[in-house]
């Protein structure tokens, strides 16, 4: 069983929304909505447990946007998409809103939540539903709609046609979206030594050729933290997204690009990540899921080149990226990624050099390195 003590106050001892004191600190909101380890057994699975310790930088952002703005939430309606185990709608209804709508369609999720709503007596301001969004048709308009909804490189497995439903069926004129405006990033990236232990090790598996899947495994971008120090051009801004007046035709994009490379060295990968902002509020809170910050679940997103390109201080790459996302009427799954590039020497000649050929392919300046790969990112 969930022990009691290890959860927020319960309203009726001394919360006060106006008193920041009684706010989690960052240290405490680990302790205080996480589950004890009884009889050797987790009480949660490793997944849910896993994504309260380790979205540190995620979850006080939001705890932060909510926390801080509560006079917004004061007496308000909130719809909270696809919230685990409860921790956004507990915020929601400790600053003061009247009523929160919560769907979880998860069921074993939906289960501690409904626990964790009874042991901290909300049930009268939280109702926890177990299904989506998009199967609910009769509702009150909402004031505010809460919902962590981005996924990897912001759109693959993101639950953003969800807040574009809910915001189109159930959010009143001049409601609030948390969060509301998410910018994607790509720069190129040098990463030769472990581009080289990750894939070439399928030219000889214990004395078996598998090179076939070396190049299949191109096809599949990388989730994960890079050094800062990797970046070796301007850091270019593809996509923006604003939840206010996103439709479901914008999310599939294409989009020219332009890198100018500050540093001569090899190009292993293009990377992008995202910004996300909390920004229609006095208090705007923003995170980064940048190489430049703390790393978040979604690190950053890794394309690598087939073959590394070496460039030079003051080549530019332009190109063209597009997304199509593999989705049904409620939902983005997968995303595939196609990316088409040229680089040019802005002087008088570059030299190339990719990781299978040895010899160096001079090309003058009526000439250019062209390439194209497709990705295909499934979660």
């Amino acid at each position: 069983m969930i022990k009691e003590g290890i959860l927020p106050p319960f309203p009726e001892e001394g919360f006060d929304p106006n008193d920041k004191s009684t706010y989690f600190s960052e240290e405490e909101y680990v302790k205080k909505i996480g589950v004890v380890q009884e009889n050797n057994n987790y009480l949660l699975p490793s997944d849910v447990y896993s994504s309260i310790f380790d979205q540190r930088i995620t979850t006080l952002s939001f705890k932060a946007a909510i926390e801080i703005n509560s006079d917004f939430f004061e007496d308000k309606s909130v719809i909270v998409i696809n919230n685990g185990i409860g921790l956004y709608s507990l915020l929601c209804a400790r600053v003061g809103a009247r009523k929160v709508y919560s769907f979880e369609p998860d069921k074993t999720n939906f289960k501690f939540q409904k626990k964790i709503v009874e042991l901290n007596r909300y049930q009268k301001i939280i109702e926890v539903y177990n299904c989506d969004i998009e199967d609910v048709y009769d509702l009150e308009k909402v004031d505010i709609i809460v919902c962590e909804w981005m996924g990897n490189f912001l759109l693959s497995n993101s639950f953003l046609k969800k807040v574009i439903y809910a915001r189109n069926k159930f959010l009143v004129k001049g409601g609030l979206i948390f969060p509301d405006k998410a910018t994607l990033y790509l720069c190129g990236i040098e990463d030769e030594q472990f581009k080289r232990s990750k894939f070439q090790m399928w030219d000889n598996v214990y004395n078996v050729n598998m090179s076939f899947v070396k190049k299949a495994s191109f096809r599949e971008p990388l989730i994960d933290s890079f050094n800062k120090k990797n970046i070796i051009s301007n850091i270019f801004p593809i996509f923006e997204v604003d939840m206010y007046k996103i439709k479901e035709k914008d999310i599939n994009f294409n989009v020219d690009f332009e890198l100018a490379f500050n540093k001569s060295d090899s190009l292993s990968a293009l990377a992008g990540w995202f910004d996300v902002e909390f920004s229609k509020l006095p208090n705007t809170i923003k995170f980064t899921t940048s190489p430049f910050n703390q790393f978040t679940k979604w690190k950053q997103t890794i394309f690598y080149l087939e073959n590394d390109i070496k460039v030079m201080k003051g080549y530019i790459m332009k190109g063209n990226l597009s997304l199509q996302c593999e989705s049904n009427s409620t939902y983005i799954g997968g995303i595939e990624i196609k990316i088409n590039y040229e680089i040019k020497n802005k002087n008088v000649s570059m030299i190339i050099q990719s990781d299978e050929e040895s010899e160096k392919n001079e090309i003058n300046n009526k000439e250019e390195i062209k390439g194209s790969q497709t990705y295909n990112l499934t979660y």
